[in-house]
């Protein structure tokens, strides 16, 4: 049961990262970027920077929310069933979230960038 605690609270605080990362960019006033190696665009290339930095911040939170279910999950079938069922599980899932959220932010940027 311990290690069922621990687990979820780790799970727990990795989905919190982007959670809360999601609610500070929801909120931001200057242009914000999903991808950490991409220099935000400015302002002035921007259709609508509010628009623009509330659709990143929800992309976040949505995946914040999504990771902690694929993981709990994951966590889950990894102590019910089988562990190379559960990998897979996890693996494709998290390929799809983050595959998910790259096409967000490639349509966003179609959408809004001047």
């Amino acid at each position: 049961m311990a290690e069922t605690i621990i687990y979820v609270v780790m799970c727990t605080i990795v989905a919190m990262i982007f959670v809360i990362l999601g609610i500070y960019q929801y909120r931001a006033k200057n242009p914000v970027t999903i991808n950490t190696g991409e220099t935000p665009p400015k302002a002035e290339d921007l259709i609508d920077v509010k628009l623009w930095n509330q659709k990143h911040g929800r992309n976040l939170i949505i995946l914040g929310i999504m990771l902690w279910c694929t993981l709990v999950v994951g966590g889950y079938v990894l102590s019910r069933i089988n562990g190379v069922i559960a990998i897979i599980i996890v693996i494709v899932a998290g390929l799809f979230e983050f595959s998910w959220i790259n096409f967000q932010h490639k349509k966003m940027k179609r959408e809004y960038i001047k």
